[in-house]
C-alpha cells in the first residue's frame, strides 16, 4: 500500500512539477500587464 501511494504521489509530482515550469514566465509577464 504504501509503495503504490508513493508511485502515485511521485507520478502525480512529476506531471504537476512539469506543468508548473512553464507558468513560471506567464504569471511573471500577467502581473507585469497588470501592474
Amino acid at each position: 500500500m504504501n509503495i503504490g501511494s508513493k508511485v502515485r504521489v511521485g507520478g502525480k509530482g512529476s506531471q504537476r512539477r512539469k506543468r508548473f515550469k512553464p507558468p513560471s514566465y506567464i504569471l511573471y509577464t500577467e502581473e507585469k500587464e497588470k501592474g
